[in-house]
This record gives structure tokens, C-alpha cells and sequence, in this order.
């Protein structure tokens, strides 16, 4: 059965088999399997947020990020917190551990395809900390994955890139 879905950011509908479904904060959404494909990245976001919002209570950002990035964690109660970069575009690890704990949702990405942290880091505060959890935004880098560690959950805003 095809279901009739407005496509947003554009003007024309599209039809999709997916099933269409509306969540708890009246954005629409698409649900495939278990990929959801929300209008934009900042919705998507803000469903992380409101899913994790009753266990997580800190979010850390990169200190490199936009606005769009923070607000979904902001309008949901979350204490946002931001972890220094270095010069070339990887995270400052020791100022991340410093502000972590299992109340953590910690947010990262590649930028221009410069993984911030290495897989072992990453292993290595899942183990620590095992309730926090992992966003990855693949949003800069969307066609390469060049770490081994598996993120709790993967955002990518693809209409940022194929207007």
C-alpha cells in the first residue's frame, strides 16, 4: 500500500511505502525499518532528546556546532555543555571526560571527514560509563563511516547536501 506524505522543505508531495506515523512532538515522520526519516536534522534531534530526557540529563555538545544542534537539548531540560576541539578539528578528550557521567547523552562529529574522537577512546567511556549515551551526527560527512564504534544513535541531515 503506498500512503500519500508531504514531503517538507519542498513544494512538491511525494508517495512512500514506508508507513507514516506522527510522534509525541507533532513533528511528522516516515518510519522505515529501523531508520526514521524526519523534515530536518534538528527535528530529529529533538526526538533523540525527548526520547533520552527521563534518564539523560546533560548533554555534551562540540564547541563547534550551530544553533540548531543545541536547541532541541535546550528546549527539552537538558544542561548543555560543550567540549573544547583542538586546532585540528579532533575533540580535547581529557576536557570530555571531565564533564562526563552516566547521565550523559554526548553528541559528536566528523568534521570535513576528521573523526574527533578514535574508537578506543570511544570504547573505552562506554565502558566507564555505561548508561550514557552516543549521538553521532554524520550530517558533514554522510558517505563515510571511518570508525568502528557503534553509536547509540546516528543522525544525518541529507537536505543539507542534495537540495
Amino acid at each position: 500500500m503506498i500512503t500519500k506524505v508531504t514531503e517538507y522543505g519542498s513544494e512538491f508531495d511525494w508517495a512512500s511505502s514506508a508507513s507514516y506515523v506522527e510522534n509525541d512532538f507533532n513533528s511528522h515522520y516516515i518510519k522505515s525499518k529501523s531508520a526514521y526519516r524526519f523534515r530536518s536534522g534538528r527535528d530529529a534531534l529533538k526526538s533523540v532528546a525527548q526520547h533520552y530526557n527521563k534518564t539523560h540529563k546533560t548533554v555534551l555538545l562540540p564547541v563547534l556546532c550551530c544553533e540548531s544542534m543545541v536547541t532541541p537539548f535546550s528546549m527539552n531540560g537538558y544542561e548543555i555543555s560543550f567540549y573544547k576541539l583542538k586546532e585540528n578539528l579532533t575533540a580535547d578528550e581529557d576536557d570530555l571526560k571531565s564533564k562526563m557521567s552516566d547521565t550523559t547523552l554526548v553528541v559528536y562529529m566528523a568534521y570535513f571527514g576528521i573523526e574527533p574522537f578514535g574508537t578506543d577512546f570511544l570504547d573505552a567511556l562506554k565502558q566507564k560509563y555505561p548508561k550514557a549515551k552516543f549521538v553521532e551526527d554524520r550530517t558533514h560527512t554522510p558517505l563515510f563511516n571511518n570508525t568502528e564504534f557503534l553509536a547509540d544513535v546516528v543522525v544525518i541531515s541529507i537536505r543539507k547536501w542534495l537540495a
